[in-house]
Order: C-alpha cells, then sequence, then structure tokens
C-alpha cells in the first residue's frame, strides 16, 4: 500500500496540530505559515517529525480544485538524490482553516532559500564556473534518474530553484507535485506544443520536457533575465515558430561561448535530436557534441493572408487560426487552405486531407449547431497534426485532456466545451491525423475511446461526471454532498457518507451524478438495469437501486457497519412499507428494519426491499381480502335492501320449508306404516 492510501482517513487532531500518517509521525500546525516555501498552487505550512524533531519539515496544502500528483509521489519519495525536494508523507487531514479536508504533503525543507527569491525580475548573472558546479553537475543526475525511473517533473523553473544548504554551493529544484504537471510554468518554460495548451491541460509530458526546460532555466542563470519577458503567451509561441525556440530566446542575449553547444542542444524544438542528461554528463565530462540545426518548418512559396498577415508555414498559419476562431471559419469555406497546402507547400496527403475534412462538413449533421467548429478543428490538426487538440478557446494535450476538465470542472462555459469535443470525437480524429503510431499513446487511446463514449449517453452514471472519473483515477469525488470530505478511492466513499449522516439526516439523496458516476468508474460492472433504475421516476424504484450500488460498494470495500447511513436509507424507503396492505407484515418488516440499522449492512437492507415474493404475496392476499370483502358487501347491500323479507325470498323460503316438511312426514309415515304390518 502506498503511502497516499495508508494516509487516508488517518489524520487527526495531535498535540498543538494535525497528525499525518498510519503511525501519526508528521504533526501540521495549521497557525505556523511558512510563505517563502509556498508554491504557486498550495500554502505552505510548519510540520514537525516527531521521531527527529531537529529535522525541519513544511507541509504544502493543496487546493480542493486542483488534483496533486498522487501517481508519483510514491517514486518522488524514493528518489536517491538531495538535489530536489522529496515529499516524505501524505495523505488528506482535516483542514479546519478552510472548514473542510485537505490534501496536504510533508516535504524536508531545504538547507537554503530559494535561488531567486520571490520574484522574476532582472538580477545579475551566475558565473559560468558557479552555474556548471552547482547547477548542472547536481541537477544533470537527478534529471537523469528521473527520466530512468519514468518520472517528469514539470516544474523546471527559476523560482522553483532552492540552495540545498546553507552554504549555498549546491541546488536543489523544488516541489512538482501540489498541482497539475505544468500548471505554473510560464509558456517560455515550455516547449512549443506545451506552450500552445492551456497550463491545466498540457500533461505529464516526457523527460525531454524537462531539459527543454532546464535549458531555458540555463539561459536565465546565465543572463539574469527571463527571455521574451515583454511577450505574451502567444507571441513567444510564435516567435518559437518562426525562428526555432533557441533563436527566439537566446539570439539577441550575451551567451557565454562555452554554452552554445548545451543550449542548441537543449532547445532543439525536435524531442528526438533534443540533449538528454546523457549528453550533458558528457558535455560536463568534456566531450565535444554538436547539436544538430534546428529543423523550421517547410516554407511555402507564397504566404497565405490571414486576418491581414501573412504566414509562410502551416504550423505558423495554424496557430494564428486558433487564437482567432470567429475569423477561422469563413477562411476556410473557399477551399483556398487545401490549395496552398498542395500549390505552395507541396504537402499532397495534407491538402487532400483538408479537402475531405471540408467535404464531410457538407453532409454532416448541424443539429447542435457545433459542426462548422469541429471542422475547423479538424482542419488545424491537418495543418499542424503536433499541436494540441484544439477547439474554440480550449487547447489541451491529449494526455492532458482528464487533467484540463479537473480543473475547469466548475467553470460552465469551459464544460460545455469539452462536452462538445468528446461526442464530436475530436481526440480520436487528433489520433488519426498523427503523422506515426506512438506506443504511449495506446492505453491514453483506449481511456479517450471510452471517454467520447460516455459523454454522448446522459443517464445517471454516464456523461460527463463519468468522463471526469474515468480519465482521472485519483480525482475526488465532486459531489456538493461531499464538499466538506475529500474522497478519491472508492473505500473512502462509505465512511465518508456515514460522517454526513452521522452529523444529521440531510435531506437529499444519498446518490447523485457525481456519486453514480464516482462509483461505476472506480467500481466497474455494475448492471446495466441498475443504472437504468438510477433515473427512474419511481421515487422507491430509484431509492432501491442507489442503496443496492452502494450495497456493492460495501461489499467490495466495507466496512462492516454502517448504522448511520442504512438509517438514512431506511428512513428514504420508508414509504415503501406503506405499500405494503397486510398489517402484521408491516409491523413486522418495520422491526426487521430497526434491527438492521443497528446491523448497518446496506446489503440486508437491500434484500429486505427488494423482495418480489413478498410483493406477490401480499398482491394475492390483498386479491383474496378484496374478493371477500366484495362478496361479504354485496350479501349486506342485499339485506339492507329488504332480500331477505321480498315476495320471491319468501315464496322460495315457504317452497323450501314445505317441501322439507313434507318429505319429513312422508318418512314418518313410512316408518309407521313398516312397523304396523311388521307387527
Amino acid at each position: 500500500m502506498s503511502r497516499s492510501e495508508a494516509s487516508e482517513g488517518q489524520a487527526g487532531q495531535g498535540s498543538g496540530g494535525l497528525s499525518l500518517g498510519v503511525d501519526g509521525r508528521f504533526e501540521l500546525l495549521p497557525g505556523v505559515r511558512l510563505p517563502r516555501l509556498d508554491s504557486p498552487h498550495a500554502e505552505a505550512y510548519e510540520a514537525r517529525d516527531l521521531r527527529e524533531p531537529d529535522r525541519p519539515h513544511f507541509a504544502l496544502v493543496c487546493r480542493r480544485e486542483l488534483l496533486p500528483r498522487v501517481d508519483i509521489l510514491e517514486r518522488v519519495s524514493r528518489l536517491d538524490r538531495s538535489s530536489i525536494v522529496k515529499p516524505r508523507q501524505w495523505g488528506v487531514v482535516d483542514w479546519h482553516p478552510a472548514g473542510g479536508r485537505r490534501f496536504a504533503i510533508v516535504f524536508e525543507q531545504p538547507g537554503g532559500g530559494r535561488v531567486f527569491g520571490g520574484s522574476l525580475g532582472a538580477r545579475a548573472p551566475i558565473r559560468l564556473e558557479d552555474i556548471r558546479r552547482f547547477v548542472i553537475a547536481p541537477l544533470v543526475p537527478l534529471l537523469q534518474e528521473l527520466s530512468e525511473r519514468g518520472i517528469t517533473h514539470r516544474a523546471i523553473r527559476p523560482d522553483n530553484l532552492f540552495y540545498a544548504d546553507e552554504s549555498r554551493r549546491k541546488v536543489a529544484l523544488g516541489e512538482s507535485v501540489s498541482a497539475p504537471p505544468g500548471l505554473a510554468q510560464a509558456a517560455v518554460f515550455e516547449t512549443i506544443e506545451n506552450g500552445m495548451a492551456e497550463p491545466s491541460g498540457r500533461g505529464p509530458g516526457y523527460p525531454p520536457d524537462d531539459l527543454y526546460a532546464f535549458g531555458v532555466l540555463l539561459a536565465v542563470l546565465l543572463t539574469g533575465e527571463i527571455p521574451c519577458a515583454d511577450m505574451t503567451d502567444q507571441e513567444i509561441v510564435a516567435a518559437k515558430l518562426k525562428r526555432g525556440s533557441y533563436s527566439a530566446l537566446c539570439g539577441r542575449a550575451r551567451i557565454p561561448l562555452a554554452m552554445l553547444e548545451p543550449l542548441r542542444g537543449l532547445l532543439c524544438d525536435d524531442p528526438s535530436e533534443r540533449w538528454t542528461a546523457g549528453d550533458l554528463k558528457s558535455w560536463l565530462g568534456g566531450r565535444q557534441l554538436t547539436p544538430k540545426l534546428p529543423a523550421l518548418p517547410p516554407k511555402a512559396t507564397r504566404p497565405f493572408r490571414f486576418a491581414g498577415a501573412e504566414y509562410l508555414d502551416a504550423r505558423s498559419l495554424a496557430h494564428a487560426l486558433a487564437h482567432d476562431w470567429p475569423s477561422a471559419r469563413p477562411s476556410l469555406y473557399d477551399g483556398k487552405i487545401a490549395d496552398w497546402m498542395l500549390r505552395s507547400l507541396g504537402n499532397e496527403p495534407r491538402a487532400q486531407l483538408i479537402g475531405n475534412t471540408m467535404r464531410r462538413r457538407q453532409y454532416a449533421s448541424a443539429e447542435d449547431g457545433c459542426s462548422d467548429d469541429r471542422t475547423v478543428s479538424r482542419v488545424l490538426m491537418a495543418l499542424d497534426p503536433e499541436a494540441p487538440l484544439r477547439y474554440k478557446g480550449l487547447a489541451v494535450n491529449i494526455e492532458g485532456l482528464g487533467a484540463a476538465l479537473a480543473v475547469d470542472y466548475h467553470k460552465p462555459e469551459k464544460v460545455q466545451l469539452f462536452v462538445e469535443m468528446l461526442r464530436g470525437r475530436l481526440p480520436l480524429a487528433w489520433f488519426d491525423a498523427q503523422l506515426a503510431n506512438r506506443p504511449e499513446f495506446l492505453s491514453v487511446k483506449k481511456l479517450i475511446e471510452q471517454a467520447c463514449s460516455f459523454a454522448s449517453r446522459a443517464r445517471a452514471g454516464f456523461g460527463i461526471e463519468r468522463c471526469l472519473y474515468q480519465l482521472n483515477p485519483q480525482w475526488p469525488c465532486q459531489s456538493p454532498l461531499l464538499a466538506q470530505e475529500y474522497v478519491c478511492y472508492i473505500k473512502d466513499l462509505l465512511p465518508a457518507l456515514e460522517r454526513i449522516a452521522g452529523r444529521g439526516m440531510p435531506s437529499e439523496e444519498p446518490v447523485d451524478r457525481h456519486i453514480a458516476a464516482f462509483c461505476v468508474a472506480r467500481v466497474r460492472q455494475v448492471p446495466e438495469r441498475l443504472l437504468n433504475n438510477l433515473a427512474a421516476q419511481n421515487t422507491t424504484v430509484r431509492h432501491l437501486a442507489m442503496l443496492q450500488l452502494l450495497a456493492d460498494v460495501q461489499q467490495r470495500t466495507g466496512p462492516a457497519r454502517l448504522p448511520a447511513l442504512t438509517r438514512w436509507y431506511a428512513n428514504l424507503l420508508a414509504p415503501a412499507i406503506d405499500g405494503y396492505r397486510n398489517r402484521p407484515y408491516r409491523k413486522r418488516l418495520a422491526d426487521e428494519i430497526a434491527r438492521l440499522v443497528e446491523q448497518g449492512e446496506l446489503g440486508l437492507l437491500s434484500v429486505l426491499f427488494d423482495n418480489p415474493a413478498a410483493v406477490r404475496a401480499d398482491e394475492q392476499g390483498f386479491a383474496v381480502a378484496r374478493a371477500q370483502y366484495r362478496q361479504a358487501a354485496n350479501r349486506i347491500s342485499w339485506l339492507e335492501q329488504g332480500g331477505l323479507s321480498g315476495p320471491d325470498n319468501v315464496l322460495r323460503a315457504s317452497r323450501q320449508a314445505a317441501s322439507m316438511v313434507s318429505a319429513v312426514l312422508a318418512g314418518l309415515m313410512l316408518v309407521v306404516l313398516t312397523v304396523f304390518y311388521a307387527m
């Protein structure tokens, strides 16, 4: 079990702070802020190691709406390097300052302060020899180990660089796990493709992305200033596309001659040609490496005019179209882009793809009004297949789609874009547009295919909620009912609902669309009938389906007793008892429910209510009782209407009486005659 899972639900109030961990080794102090150790998306507080109190620690309390990188915490904590701020413990704590539960991560404090303090303004350059000895030498082995372990840092930037000790003769990278990867990175530190994407949708990336950011970091340390500081993100990406990253970032800077070679290698825009940590290690050892010159996009023989500007390559044109979506749509309809791709760039396959996309638009259904926007998105894929998936104002890397959805989920206008994108199967079109199949995309593609299917189904357990949890296995359930909880593992759902029920019987139903989608995404193999019943109009049927869903969760994950949650459901299903006509059975049912509430097993309560045999017996018994009642009522009515003393009835009764008297007299006469003659 990972320390993340082990710590879940094990946070409590310690002496003067909050304990974290199975053994309560670390104590968080909510009253002691450490703003100098804040991360861009998490506040720092003092933490104590109760076993080694002399070693200073701090804790980052993550924001609820941002997903920490839970999937790499364990691996980062095991890194055999002192050149990174490593996590020591993590889990969920009852964070009273915010009135709810939060994810917290404990780190050992770096020995010195930040290299760049709080701001990123201009400052004195660092000497080349110091950079080689105190920055490159300690960080290259770290980057190599990260790469070998399949971990990306994704937060390499000047303000996340610390002095490892008080002597300030060695540096360490800061943390990179308190928020989604790349979220805090400025576009200048990102590759062209990552810079095009929204920060929330950049994804974990690959080791070459960290090497690129390291190259920009070295340029900052050498020059004392951030490259392109006066440019917008869009302008920075456009400059890199036009001139190449090295020329755009370092072209006007005074770079020492000895650093030209590594910077050209690290800032190479082709990830397959970019220097690796091994190349840097060889360079440190004195080996000369010749970086490949940047391969700029093919230039057209004549420019394409759009929005008052001229473009000579397809990538720059696609970048401009993506940032002026309203103007992009009409500019595509005349077919000039496909003609330009064919005649000016000589790219027949891409020109044909654009032409096919435009022809497909003529037959596409426009019932949702999105077909034109989807056409623009597909044309952008044809122009620049390496770019992120772009739709209207949204741009996400395919591996960052899930994280972007999670971060922006509470922004309705953004969520609508994700819904349209998934229903239009644009992520799958992005895969089809790639120039080559990449093995690392196989698992992602399968998840995306499922998400596109889920987005098109509106019932409970599906929809955009299901996509949210399917694409983000560690994302906590976003149900309003769980607003003060932090439930990211299915095993923690029922204890959270038990706590809520224990604080007072809520008026809401225990299962909403979020909880249903969360359960289905984490449990899998939920029967189709049950999912259909979750949306039933009949209240009893719907509540019973909810009970059956959570009963299945309890059977799989525990805990064994949930008395408060069972009582919650018993109250919801109480009207179903009145549906039985048999009063003694209703009394026995009520007594049995009271017993099961104390026992706290949702499954037994589910079986009690989901009892077709009892329903049939009650219906049959009621049918018999109703027939008997009807017969008795008819008899009473007949008597009340004088049926007993009526002429017909008197005549019939008289005849019956006369017949009986006659029969008796005849019998007596026969007996008398028999006796007389016998004598």
